[in-house]
């Protein structure tokens, strides 16, 4: 079946709408832009209270095998709770510790039971490092070093963006080893030499810097090293650039509906504007982008939970969109506003703060760009030779 003729919500399985209810059901109770203000102004940018909520639904653990106390959750449940996030703005690291517990899933045995009940109790979050200083187009080529010292290693770099590093139990890093290339180790937050700092992106959320000094970390901390390592790596950017796409979906239609409903009531001229036609095209242009990148989404979910081989492209073309169009709807939404949405009391300019700063965690436009430009390349090749054959 072609996942494109899927609606969105057709697309979720019945457990999935059940997961989509119950996240539209706590953070409609206990979320609130009042609240996200109070966590902007705690200067912190992460709330445990809500970090705790989402533990109580299980929702760290979600990707997790039952047998390991799970849920052994489908890629559409977190599609539907990333974009519920989205929609409430509420941050979280969520996403981070998800992905990084699937890298701890393929982690050796010893390894994955010793941080078995970080994944799925999540009292302390998760976390992944692996954007650089010097970031390019391929966000997996990683340079921090990791160098072997008998059966130990010692780590030596800076990772930045990591979300909620500050707060996190194990850090899961992406480092390049002086034997095999890329490598993935398990480093506890408290290790020696692991030295946390806060960033300022635009929304205010707990993102940091982490820099390694001479870290020695265990031989049996190396979750996977080579190929396997650099596959691993590719897959958690693949999941993370996929829920961040269905968080900025949920963010970017909330934003709309609040544009929506400015224009139905505002009047000036003895007319509300949303009978202007400036007004009209602005919103049914962003209604537009925002269904296009739903649709893409929606392609993208089927295709990694089926692992169809084309799932890199489907999200590539998820995540190019939506750096550009999705980013845009909240910009676009404080145009409709006029100057009440450039005030700090007004709740829009909290939009365009959060789909700012999840964007900028999408990579760049180009790296998903050549990953779509050579998935064409290789399907134009294959019709000539398919053409030349039948000649």
């Amino acid at each position: 079946m072609d996942p494109t003729n899927l609606s969105l919500r057709d697309a979720l399985d019945e457990r999935a709408s059940l997961v989509r209810d119950s996240a539209t059901s706590l953070l409609k109770g206990e979320w609130s832009t009042a609240r996200f203000r109070k966590l902007i102004d705690s200067g912190d940018g992460y709330d445990p209270a809500l970090w705790a909520q989402m533990g109580s639904l299980g929702w760290p653990g979600l990707m997790a095998p039952e047998e390991d106390g799970g849920s052994g959750a489908t890629v559409s449940e977190l599609v539907a709770i990333a974009e519920e996030c989205g929609r409430a703005i509420a941050p979280s690291p969520l996403i981070a510790h998800i992905v990084a517990g699937e890298l701890v899933r393929a982690a050796p045995p010893k390894l994955r039971a010793g941080l078995n009940d970080a994944v799925t109790g999540g009292a302390q979050p998760l976390t992944l490092a692996v954007l650089e200083r010097e970031l390019g187009r391929d966000r997996a080529k990683v340079s921090l070093a990791a160098t072997s010292e008998g059966q130990a290693w010692v780590l030596r770099g800076e990772k930045l963006f990591v979300t909620a590093a500050r707060h996190a139990s194990t850090i899961i890093v992406a480092a390049r080893t002086d034997r095999a290339g890329v490598a993935l180790f398990a480093v506890p937050r408290s290790a020696a030499g692991v030295d946390v700092k806060p960033m300022k992106p635009l929304d205010w959320s707990a993102v940091d810097a982490v820099t390694f000094t001479d870290v020695h970390v265990p031989g049996d901390a190396l979750i996977a090293e080579g190929a396997d390592a650099e596959r691993l790596l590719r897959e958690a950017l693949l999941l993370s650039d996929l829920l961040i796409v269905a968080e900025l979906c949920g963010l970017a239609e909330s934003a709309l509906d609040l544009a929506v409903e400015y224009a139905k009531v505002r009047e000036t001229f003895g007319k509300v504007i949303g009978q202007y036609q400036a007004i009209k095209h602005r919103l049914v242009n962003m209604r537009a982008d925002i269904e296009i990148a739903k649709s893409l989404v929606r392609a993208a979910t089927a295709s990694v939970a089926s692992d169809d081989p084309d799932k890199q492209v489907h999200v590539s073309r998820a995540a190019y969109w939506a750096i550009d169009s999705l980013k845009k709807v909240p910009e676009s939404c404080i145009q409709v506003f006029g100057g009440i949405g450039f005030t700090w009391d007004h709740d829009i300019h909290l939009f365009l703060r959060r789909s700012a700063t999840l964007a900028s965690l999408l990579g760049d436009r180009s790296e998903h760009r050549e990953v779509i430009v050579n998935a064409l390349d290789m399907q134009t090749s294959g019709a000539g030779e398919r053409a030349e054959a039948a000649a």
